[in-house]
């Protein structure tokens, strides 16, 4: 048998701790000064029925009102309840959860299952039997071989004191990377990265942590600047690259904006069928978005095409002499401005599918195409794409708090962003390595066009 600890261990709440939550019924119910005397109720002895009590008798609440938001403040904390995987996963049937908490037990329980937990265990809530000790002297027969907890005192001072196995967790905290995030206008963005972060207990952790705190930051700034230079428009998110922008940008603005497969290789080979190809399968006067481009592509394309890049590729091209950019062909920074990128940056955007190596038009309308396989193995894709996916599946909560902070950056803050985020992922070149296979298959790739 183990013991857990529950909040901050366990599971953590989504706003960091509980003040939004007592805002929140400050607001709800029209109660002056609810959370300055919420706070004060709460001297760390006394279980939720006792704050209130409390609160009633200093006048802090309606009495025709207590009940209420008893029950409303145990709702709202239950739906701020988000899980902590990887301290999850340690939970094994016949484990004991202890918590120094003012929540009742049958709360604290109902938000461990709410947030995945489906072992089978018991639990005891006090109100500082962690904290005086009591509870590890009652243990001694009945010892748990590990306690986790996040507590310095309660969790690991205490119990190693009694003579118990501690282990201290810190999970819940803001790593650097999200309290820069946090601290640099973008707080809902880092609460989000968080969230994902404290989800995911899966396998190739360094680069969930580029994807998490770099890429998926990169992706919300670039969907804000392709909105705000395109909301009028038919635009269409080409592959690989954009597979996850897209995402991104459907979830968080309401859009069903389509994602096509596209490649280089199609474009040079068979640029009559890449127009059609284009054409056939977009919407009217479509405005077509990549991440990157040194405009070779579209060189060799018809000049009607309107394309938009994240990134123009001004000091480096893959084919043999500089590419003549056409009318169309419009871009949002270059490498000049934030820096030589690099194949990191692709292949963190890197869509689950392989290039797109021909296409075979059948009729005006009718196309079949081939795929190579994916350079990447099946689950390091999967990793990448994690944190897209876990922003994607909260858009419903945070859609509306990262739009607003989006909206108060202008465009040159917006663009100096982007190609912070951009650059955090090209200089991570401790990843190199691992890399290689998927970096020399693309370097093979491209050295074909400067034939």
């Amino acid at each position: 048998m183990n013991s857990f600890d529950v909040f901050d261990t366990l599971l953590a709440r989504r706003n960091l701790n509980s003040e939004p939550i007592w805002y929140h019924l400050q607001q709800e119910f029209s109660i002056d000064n609810f959370v300055v005397n919420r706070k004060s109720a709460d001297t760390g002895s006394r279980n939720l029925e006792e704050i209130y009590n409390k609160l009633l008798d200093e006048g802090a609440i309606p009495f025709k009102l207590r009940d209420l938001i008893y029950r409303r403040e145990i709702e709202l904390e239950i739906e701020s309840a988000i899980p902590i995987q990887e301290n999850l996963d340690r939970v094994e049937h016949g484990d004991l959860l202890i918590s120094d908490m003012y929540l009742p037990a049958a709360t604290i329980l109902q938000m461990v299952r709410q947030v995945g937990m489906d072992k089978q265990v018991t639990i005891y809530q006090s109100n500082g039997d962690k904290s005086n000790g009591s509870i590890w002297a009652r243990l001694v027969n009945d010892r748990p071989a590990i306690h986790l907890g996040d507590n310095q005192h309660s969790d690991v001072n205490m119990p190693q004191l009694a003579g118990f196995t501690s282990e201290l967790c810190t999970q819940t905290h803001l790593t650097s990377d999200e309290y820069n995030i946090f601290e640099n206008n973008f707080s809902n963005i880092a609460l989000l990265i968080r969230e994902s972060r404290l989800a995911f207990n899966g396998n190739h952790k360094q680069h969930f942590l580029v994807a998490n705190t770099k890429n998926l930051p990169m992706l919300f700034v670039l969907a804000e600047l392709i909105h705000r230079h395109y909301e009028k428009r038919n635009i269409v998110f080409l592959g690989r690259d954009c597979q996850l922008l897209q995402k991104i940008y459907n979830a968080y603005y309401n859009e069903t904006t389509p994602y096509l497969p596209f490649s280089r290789a199609v474009a040079f080979s068979q640029p009559e069928e890449a127009v059609n190809y284009l054409k056939s399968h977009a919407p009217s006067k479509p405005v077509f978005i990549d991440i990157s481009s040194t405009g070779g592509t579209w060189e060799r394309l018809s000049n009607d095409l309107e394309v938009c890049v994240a990134i123009y590729s001004d000091q480096a091209f893959y084919t043999s002499t500089r590419p003549v950019l056409p009318k169309k062909f419009s871009y949002l920074t270059t490498n000049t401005e934030i820096g030589q990128t690099n194949l990191l940056l692709e292949m963190f955007n890197c869509g689950d599918h392989g290039h797109l190596n021909s296409l075979k038009q059948i009729d005006s309308k009718l196309f079949t195409a081939n795929f190579s396989n994916p350079e990447l193995p099946s689950d390091l894709i999967k990793t990448i794409h994690a944190p897209i996916r876990f922003a994607v599946k909260q858009a419903n909560i945070y859609r509306d708090a990262i739009r607003n902070e989006l909206s108060a950056l202008d465009q040159h803050q917006l663009v100096n962003k982007f190609g912070e985020f951009a650059m955090g992922i090209c200089n991570q070149r401790f990843l190199l390595k691992e890399a290689q296979h998927f970096l020399d298959q693309e370097t093979e790739y491209l050295e074909q066009f400067r034939k």
